[in-house]
């Protein structure tokens, strides 16, 4: 994995994304560009809109709770 993609990686691990339980995101620049619940959809979307950058993208499981 790249810098970048680690970096964006790490911010994601360390933030909250519940807003976005059961979707896939993608993450440029410590910043969610977009988010589907179909992941084609989404890596569509990010080539069209964001030429040559290599986003991390992952999928928010569920809703984290602090017990």
């Amino acid at each position: 994995m790249s810098n970048t993609r680690t970096t964006n990686y790490d911010w994601y691990i360390e933030n909250n994304f519940n807003e976005y339980a059961s979707e896939w995101i993608a993450i440029i620049n410590k910043r969610v560009v977009g988010h589907e619940k179909n992941i084609k959809t989404l890596i569509k979307f990010v080539q069209d809109k964001y030429h040559g950058k290599k986003p991390a993208i992952t999928k928010v499981e569920g809703m984290h709770k602090i017990l």
